[in-house]
């Protein structure tokens, strides 16, 4: 079974498919080969607030989360 990595918005949870679209499955979004890859598309693409999702068959996984510029300020929302 292949491993692929996929960005979802924490806040609408949907996923991000590529050109600032966005779909709700996660198996049509942009997939991504590794970790690092998907967090350097995020930094080089400008893309806050994302979890990376494992996706494995039918299991979804977060694995991490790239934060927010607010949440690097250590700045706590309210």
């Amino acid at each position: 079974m292949q491993v692929k990595i996929v960005l979802r918005d924490r806040e609408s949870g949907q996923y991000y498919r590529g050109h600032s679209q966005w779909v709700k499955n996660g198996y049509d979004a942009l997939t991504f080969q590794n970790i690092i890859e998907a967090e350097e598309f995020c930094r080089t693409h400008h893309l806050p607030g994302m979890q990376l999702i494992q996706q494995s068959g039918y299991f979804h996984h977060p694995l991490r989360h790239v934060p927010s510029a607010l949440e690097r300020s250590g700045v706590q929302p309210q």
